[in-house]
């Protein structure tokens, strides 16, 4: 990783570019010895065993988050039916608001070194809250446990995971990112599928039980690859790359991903209830929203791949 200021063919004389590259090329030295220290082997196979533990926890956060569109849809028609579709909206919207919001208190203490700490803890919440939330029966209990204290689980996991890939990758660092992005896409298939086909077998309290126990294996499974005991960005960020925040296209980027996230997920809790509302057939309802998460699978793994070349 390297930014090159350079001073002799093609390079400009303007005084305002050179030091612009200066900057960009003490960022890139810096970048270059915090990230990638001298026993990490960039694009190695330990590379993609951080991806795949990486993805493992994604499953579980952002994974879980957009399954909610089936719980939504139970909620209504079941256990809070004396409840508006946009009250019990607040609750995936408050998993999906901490999840992302979280990043600017999760990602200081991320860069400080508690990633393990941040790990463990927001695991075991996810669990705890997943057991919880089976003996929940009214709006405000589920609002407490499914949305804030899940939301807040997740944020600790789902942050460390989205900083930790990159310093591992060189060439296929874009790649990589699209496959760390399929994580979500995966879990998102996997418990609205279980939760779809359990909710009217087993009812809400053993779903929620069977859910709890699926994101223990999967988080297990992704800690054995030591995916949080990767170095991470270090003090990178209180430096002069804080200084790529006044350029007004890289402002302007950080706007766009703003807004869209703001309004991309939040369509799929309503997936199946709009569903029933159009009256579509049981069977294209139950499962719009496995449909919606293992479709996005192609843009995410494609979207990587495109960026690398």
């Amino acid at each position: 990783m390297s930014i090159v200021a350079g001073n002799g063919e093609g390079s400009s004389n303007d005084p305002k570019v050179e030091v612009e590259s200066g900057v960009e090329a003490s960022i890139a030295l810096e970048v270059s010895s915090v990230t990638n220290p001298a026993h990490v082997e960039l694009d190695s196979l330990k590379a993609w065993l951080v991806v795949f533990g990486c993805c493992g926890a994604m499953t579980t956060t952002f994974g879980l988050t957009t399954s909610f569109g089936v719980f939504q849809e139970y909620y209504g028609r079941v256990l809070l039916s004396d409840q508006s579709a946009s009250s019990i909206a607040w609750i995936g919207g408050l998993q999906y608001c901490l999840l992302f919001f979280l990043g600017l208190p999760i990602g200081s203490l991320n860069e400080k070194g508690y990633t393990r700490q941040l790990v463990w803890s927001g695991s075991i919440i996810i669990v705890c809250c997943q057991v919880g939330i089976s003996f929940c029966s009214t709006y405000h209990q589920l609002l407490i446990v499914q949305g804030l204290l899940f939301g807040i689980g997740s944020g600790c996991v789902f942050t460390p995971a989205c900083a930790v890939v990159q310093p591992w990758f060189d060439k296929k660092r874009n790649l990589a990112m699209g496959i760390l992005a399929t994580g979500s896409a995966i879990g998102g298939v996997i418990f609205s599928l279980a939760a779809s086909n359990l909710l009217p077998q087993i009812g809400f309290a053993w779903t929620a039980r069977v859910l709890a126990l699926l994101s223990l294996i999967v988080l297990i499974i992704a800690s054995l690859v030591g995916w949080f005991r990767v170095p991470l960005w270090g003090k990178i960020f209180q430096t002069e790359a804080l200084q790529f925040l006044k350029r007004p296209a890289f402002s302007t980027y950080i706007l766009g991903v703003f807004l869209a996230s703001a309004s991309v997920y939040a369509p799929v809790n309503y997936a199946q209830e709009y569903g029933q509302h159009l009256e579509l057939p049981k069977g294209a309802t139950q499962y719009l929203v496995t449909i919606i998460n293992g479709t996005s699978i192609i843009g995410r793994i494609g979207g990587g791949q495109l960026a690398d070349q």
